[in-house]
């Protein structure tokens, strides 16, 4: 294992990580002190070193063989000058390090030598974008200019060194991370977003976990949540994914990294509706990923099924009806031995898929014979439904179901392309009797057909996107078109507005690409959208994407979203005088759906309530629901300890900075205003109702606010912090097995899964610490740039 391998003296490097870390604790605790370099020391080295010694009264005092780094504060074993002299310290992390902009011939000769990079490496294009490459390529022009010309060969290590240093890395995380992760499940102040994923290489599946916690920001000295990736784990092959083996593998997991399944027990798990996870996760704290339901949403709202469309008039409700009874004593009647053989004649005849469409043209089809053989098996109630029927409409109720299938389907979802053939079958004619008009008329009114009108504009657009990626005529346009793609609902939108934005100029101005269009053949690809269905297509779903797009966001709290984000969409999706009629319809599709399908839960009001903003209810909830969740978090305050448990570096904040410019809010109608005020108060519920804003408040760090005061607030803090931890949705962790998907490709498909792991968590959680250590070098802009970067020592 890396970490174990032993130098030439006996010590591993995991021994010798040890020895520095307890000589570090010994300085700071005062057993060891440091002097300025001995006497009779002179090379140029011990200008950035400092001895190490043992504390003592006398004159002498007694050497430790270490020695400290003053430029990167780092203890090194001191062996010789020698090995002072190999020491390189770690230059991006210093503080005073200034920085000047590159000159043009430096510029151009890096700019030479990237772009033979990408052709001879065969790179992506912007591989020198990445924090990771700028960091490696600062690190490198600091250390020629710390040690003058380096040959490059010698500084770069062969694939499986660079294998063990990312596992010691990932482990030096992970190391630093459990123990917080333990701290905080113990205190229920932490959340899991948790996901499967199968992998395309092997199809294997794999389980990732992100947890999301409360942390001290070392820099803003603010409390914010911190998201980091726990596990990415493969699940075992040859289980089946059921809820008891899920349940075993999560908590296996969990116990592994120190964390028992008591304690999982006190914190939320947010996952997506998948039913075996869902069942797994019985008697544990779980949310339902808002994303997910916003997805769900979507779906039941622009599709349709072909039992959608199979809504009958009273009449042919009759009919079937009558036709069920007979079909079901024939199929008892198939198993008897006493009509065997009368029934052998009629088996091929007999419907394989017993729906409607075929039961009802079998009996129309076999009337006569149906009839005999229920006669001779006296079947009283069959024979006198089968006698009950109209004969001309079965057979016109046979052949429209029949010609309805053929245009809708019969399993499945229905496309757009069968929007003519329902059209045509609406459509009344002058041989119909009033039994097929009012079919037509029925299937003319069905909602179904407005949704069918969005899907066939849907549909074109998509042809048109593959014609113009196909054909090389996307250079022509000024802006490239959005492709859709099945697994991303918003891709759907973006594709949608992209047409829309370009649409008028590939009418208008773009007479080449036009000229080339009507030359192919293809101008109706253009003329089957129209310019004001499409923008009201477009318009209709922003909102549902926007949303979308708020409770995934990144790097801030979503927990007091899903309320806000829920009833936003209610006023969004009711009913609008100035719609189209199939607008209209989809309008009250998609907010039928909104009510389904989402499920708003005590957490979300919690949250809600929590966030300072959103703590009035402002437009969402009436006084007799706000009572309620007063209640619970006055319930839930009385639970927990008078004296709330405070962490030893949660501190007071310092003194808070100007006000900020003012941000765009979508949610402004629903926060209160800053200046709220109110007078002295009984309970913590009653104070923090009636403290003021402030108008230093950022509705995205809710938690810095509880900080300030959380000595004013205990208990109310300490359940802040349990709550605005919880994420709106699982995004995070989807993110991850995006990122996964670079790493686990078919190219590197045999990486082995604890590498897969190390990198996964390196990307994740060591990234922030590249832009820090980026952020922190200063430039200075010069008239002529200097020669060497000057560091102070």
């Amino acid at each position: 294992m890396a970490g174990n391998e032993k130098d030439k003296k006996g010590v591993t490097k995991r021994e010798r990580q040890d020895q520095l870390k307890e000589v570090k604790e010994k300085v700071e605790n005062g057993d060891f002190k440091l002097i300025p370099q001995a006497r009779n020391c002179h090379a140029k080295c011990w200008r950035t070193f400092e001895l190490v010694v043992k504390a003592g009264d006398g004159e002498e005092e007694e050497n430790t063989g270490y020695v400290h780094c003053r430029t990167c504060d780092e203890y090194v074993k001191w062996t010789g000058t020698s090995a002072l002299n190999r020491h390189v310290c770690q230059l991006a992390e210093v503080k005073d390090l200034e920085l000047l902009s590159a000159p043009s011939p430096a510029k151009e000769a890096v700019l030479d030598a990237t772009a033979e990079c990408v052709a001879v490496d065969l790179r992506p294009l912007s591989l020198m974008q990445g924090p990771g490459f700028l960091n490696l390529a600062q690190t490198l022009v600091l250390t020629g200019h710390q040690f003058g010309k380096v040959d490059v060969k010698t500084l770069f290590s062969d694939s499986k060194t660079i294998k063990r240093r990312i596992n010691d890395l990932a482990e030096d995380e992970r190391a630093e991370l459990y123990p917080r992760v333990a701290a905080a499940a113990a205190a229920g102040e932490m959340s899991c977003s948790v996901d499967m994923w199968a992998e395309d290489s092997r199809k294997q599946n794999l389980m990732g976990c992100n947890v999301h916690f409360p942390s001290l920001n070392a820099e803003t000295n603010e409390w914010e949540v911190e998201t980091k990736s726990y596990f990415t784990e493969r699940f075992p092959t040859g289980h089946a994914k059921t809820a008891e083996n899920l349940r075993a593998f999560i908590v296996q997991n969990f116990e592994k990294r120190g964390i028992s399944e008591e304690t999982l027990k006190k914190i939320c798990f947010v996952t997506d509706g998948e039913q075996a996870q869902k069942n797994a996760l019985n008697g544990f704290w779980r949310e339902y990923c808002l994303a997910h339901a916003y997805n769900i949403v979507y779906t039941h709202s622009m599709t349709v099924a072909p039992k959608n469309f199979q809504k009958l008039t009273p009449e042919a409700l009759f009919i079937t009806e009558q036709v069920d009874v007979v079909v079901k004593e024939l199929r008892k009647m198939k198993t008897s031995v006493k009509n065997k053989v009368i029934l052998d004649s009629q088996k091929l005849a007999f419907p394989k898929l017993f729906n409607t469409s075929n039961c009802v043209a079998f009996v129309c089809g076999s009337y006569e014979k149906i009839r005999r053989i229920l006669t001779l098996s006296k079947a009283e109630v069959a024979l006198r439904a089968l006698e009950e029927m109209n004969t001309g409409k079965l057979a016109e109720l046979a052949q429209y179901l029949k010609d309805l299938e053929s245009a809708v389907g019969r399993v499945g979802h229905t496309h757009g392309s069968a929007l003519p053939e329902v059209l045509s079958l609406c459509e009344l004619r002058e041989a119909d009797s009033d039994f097929m008009k009012g079919l037509r008329i029925l299937l003319s009114q069905n909602e179904c057909i407005s949704v069918l009108r969005v899907l066939k504009i849907k549909d074109a657009c998509s042809d048109l996107v593959h014609y113009f990626k196909s054909s090389g005529l996307m250079e022509e346009l000024p802006t490239s078109l959005k492709q859709y793609m099945e697994v991303r609902w918003s891709s759907c939108y973006r594709m949608l507005d992209s047409i829309r934005k370009v649409y008028p100029e590939v009418r208008l101005n773009f007479t080449q690409v036009r000229a080339v269009l009507e030359r192919k053949g293809q101008t109706k690809r253009l003329d089957e959208i129209p310019l004001e269905f499409l923008t009201e297509i477009v318009n209709f779903l922003e909102p549902l994407k926007l949303e979308t797009e708020r409770v995934q966001a990144k790097n801030c709290v979503t927990a007091s979203l899903p309320l806000v984000s829920y009833h936003t969409l209610r006023q969004a999706y009711s009913p609008d005088e100035a719609d189209s009629e199939p607008i209209r319809i989809m309008r009250a599709r998609l907010y039928r759906e909104l009510e389904n399908v989402v499920q708003l839960t005590d957490t979300h009001k919690i949250a809600a309530f929590l966030d300072p903003s959103f703590r009035s209810f402002r437009n969402i909830l009436s006084e007799t629901e706000k009572s309620e969740v007063h209640g619970m978090v006055r319930r839930l305050i009385n639970e927990s300890d008078s004296d709330p448990q405070q962490a030893d570096e949660l501190q007071a904040a310092p003194t808070p900075p100007p006000p900020k410019k003012t941000k765009f809010d979508p949610y402004a109608a629903f926060r209160e205003s800053a200046e709220s005020l109110g007078d002295p108060v009984e309970d913590e519920v009653e104070a923090y109702l009636r403290e003021p804003l402030g108008i230093d408040f950022d509705h995205t760090k809710q938690l810095s606010w509880w900080m300030r005061r959380a000595d004013r607030f205990p208990r109310l803090s300490k359940l802040a912090r349990r709550y605005l931890c919880v994420p709106a949705t699982s995004a995070e962790t989807e993110r991850t097995f995006s990122d996964a998907g670079w790493i686990l490709n078919k190219r590197r498909k045999n990486l082995e899964m604890g590498v897969v792991d190390d990198l996964i968590t390196l990307h994740m959680n060591c990234r922030n610490k590249i832009r820090e250590r980026t952020t922190r070098l200063k430039r200075k802009q010069g008239k002529r740039p200097a020669k060497a970067v000057q560091v102070q020592v």
